[in-house]
């Protein structure tokens, strides 16, 4: 499926069910949103057996991209790709795209469930947020790969992300040692939960990452990786029960 379209600031173009969460996608599906200013709401991919390497993606192909785009109030549950094949539930590409008070739960297949990418300028200093999302149920995966999200890569690593994690919920995601996974510059990581989850806010490259008033429930908290990392760390409060 594809939502493109070229909307304005106020005046975007909105793809939603017509009942949130009565629009069900499942099998071998994807969906690619490209273009200015779309929003896409409501939607619930479940059950899924997917051949395709993303669930949703920011974008259309390798040269045409999402700026100014949003997935809201949508659910990707126990949606999983076909034997051997690495997926990512949502990749973000372009810029100032922003992914909101959605529900991702179940990932059992290799590949991180949300990343940024930085591979190329259009996509360096993004502005995305993600944020009041829910990350729930992910499995240990035994292996390097089941990050919930991860900003960059090693390779783009010294490029500035700009990326926003806020409000977000992580319960029970398990699927390896690095829950976030920073591999970019600039990025804020603030008033997040983390409860009942065996992994860390992993600090892995970059620069000048902020990370303030998270809340760590049962569980390491913080992990430094490079010590040339700036971290401010403001009203960071760690509950163990």
């Amino acid at each position: 499926m594809n939502a493109y379209g070229k909307g304005e600031e106020g005046n975007p173009i909105l793809i939603k069910a017509e009942t949130p969460g009565e629009v069900i996608i499942t099998g071998n599906s994807t969906l690619n949103i490209y273009g200015e200013f779309i929003i896409v709401s409501g939607l619930w991919f479940k059950d899924g057996n997917t051949t395709y390497k993303s669930v949703v993606q920011f974008r259309k192909d390798s040269k045409i991209f999402a700026n100014n785009c949003r997935l809201t109030n949508s659910t990707i549950s126990y949606f999983n790709s076909k034997e051997n094949l690495k997926d990512h539930w949502v990749d973000i590409w372009g810029k100032n795209n922003r992914v909101d008070h959605n529900n991702f739960t179940g990932k059992i297949s290799e590949g991180t469930t949300l990343v940024v990418w930085l591979k190329g300028e259009e996509h360096v200093e993004n502005n995305h947020r993600i944020d009041n999302n829910f990350f729930g149920t992910r499995p240990d995966l035994g292996k390097n790969g089941g990050e919930t999200i991860r900003i960059g890569t090693s390779t783009n690593s010294k490029k500035s992300s700009k990326t926003l994690v806020e409000r977000n919920v992580f319960a029970n995601c398990d699927g390896e040692i690095e829950i976030i996974s920073n591999k970019s510059g600039d990025n804020i990581y603030r008033d997040n939960l983390f409860i009942g989850s065996q992994g860390a806010l992993t600090l892995r490259h970059g620069d000048n990452a902020l990370v303030e008033r998270n809340v760590f429930q049962e569980m390491e908290f913080l992990k430094l990786v490079e010590l040339e990392l700036l971290i401010l760390i403001i009203l960071l409060e760690i509950i163990f029960l």
